[in-house]
């Protein structure tokens, strides 16, 4: 399954418009409810020994938040964040740049927009190290894209 990196998003729905075609965000549809994605998505992460620091519910706040920030709408029917940590790639990444300790957790997104309320999506940025390290960019990446592709 490859891939296609468009504004802000890269996804595996290959009927995106071309003019969406660069960006930090890679964006997969799932092909499961929610809640079996959320869970197929923490199962990925602790089957590679890392370990899982929180959950983040975003639609939830942003529901009971809405009156204060003057949201007219819900874009959200479920959205979670789920936050987790390698000891050993944080390593890594914290001794190509101290600045990197920025990136840790590392997090992965899923969630299903209100818009389209039968679909859910996994989201996760693409990692922007401090300084240039490839090799480490690769490792995180592969890793993230790993997890998600599993979770899928």
């Amino acid at each position: 399954m490859l891939p296609i990196l468009f504004l802000g998003v890269l996804s595996v729905a290959a009927e995106l418009p071309a003019n969406l075609q660069n960006g930090a965000i890679y964006s997969y549809k799932a092909h499961s409810d929610f809640a079996s994605v959320k869970q197929n998505l923490e199962t990925a992460i602790t089957n590679r020994g890392l370990t899982l620091r929180d959950s983040l519910h975003i639609a939830e706040m942003l529901q009971r938040t809405a009156k204060a920030t003057g949201a007219k709408q819900a874009v959200y029917g479920d959205a979670e964040v789920i936050e987790f940590c390698s000891a050993a790639l944080t390593q890594r990444f914290v001794e190509a740049n101290p600045a990197n300790i920025a990136l840790c957790p590392l997090t992965i997104a899923v969630y299903r927009p209100s818009t389209e309320p039968q679909q859910v999506y996994v989201s996760f940025r693409k990692p922007q190290l401090a300084s240039e390290n490839p090799e480490v960019s690769q490792t995180i990446e592969k890793l993230l894209k790993e997890i998600v592709e599993e979770s899928l």
